[in-house]
């Protein structure tokens, strides 16, 4: 949910160039697909729909390990929001 958060600001904002890195390997593998099936779950859908606006839009796989700094940064946004 963050991505598609991060994704509609980017269309917001007009930026042109987006790099995303993930822990969720089987979401990036199906976001770097580009392929648009019903199937998807509907998060993954409109990541796409929406990534289709840049002209640079990546999705990049990054091992848990090295992401901790940005899942405690998450974790801790989502807490302050409910």
């Amino acid at each position: 949910m963050a991505t598609l958060a991060a994704v509609r600001v980017a269309v917001e904002s007009a930026l042109q160039n987006l790099f995303f890195t993930s822990d969720s390997m089987n979401s990036v593998q199906t976001l770097n697909l580009k392929i648009h099936q019903k199937e998807l779950h509907e998060i993954l859908h409109d990541i796409l729909l929406l990534s289709s606006n840049f002209t640079v839009c990546t999705f990049n796989f990054i091992r848990r390990a090295l992401n901790r700094q940005a899942d405690f940064l998450a974790k801790n946004a989502l807490l302050s929001v409910l």
